[in-house]
């Protein structure tokens, strides 16, 4: 090893500890921005924004998870039922079931009966953000 690289290196990873600490900055600032945004974008009626050379637009996304106050066993018995239990083992999976419920709204198809009331599913927008034509 070669002192220039151990040099090198350790500049490195100073530079990586300051972007990290930024990164998280903006990261902060973008939450706050965000929240107006999205206030403008409703008070407005308007979907998406062209400014500079960034496309600002609404992002919707659904989040599927138990219902509060039903048992994890509630659950999985209404998953199984609904023909899903592979979502339930050993806990409910939100990734996958939130998954299935974002593919059956784009179909248009309604929530089984099975897991009303016992499945929560929320409706989430965010900005989200394309650079260039």
């Amino acid at each position: 090893m070669s002192v220039e690289a151990a040099r090198e290196y350790a500049a490195q990873a100073r530079r990586k500890g300051e972007l990290e600490i930024e990164l998280r900055d903006v990261a902060a600032r973008l939450a706050v921005l965000q929240a107006q945004v999205l206030e403008w974008f409703a008070a407005s009626g308007v979907q998406s924004v062209r400014i500079d050379d960034s496309t600002l637009y609404l992002r919707r996304e659904l989040w599927a998870r138990k219902a509060e106050g039903v048992s994890h066993e509630a659950a999985a018995a209404a998953l199984t039922t609904a023909g899903i239990g592979e979502f339930a083992e050993p806990r409910i999976n939100v990734q996958r079931l939130s998954a299935w419920c974002r593919e059956r709204d784009r179909e248009g198809a309604p929530l089984p009966e099975e897991l009303r009331g016992v499945v929560d599913v929320a409706e989430v927008f965010k900005v989200g953000h394309r650079t260039g034509a």
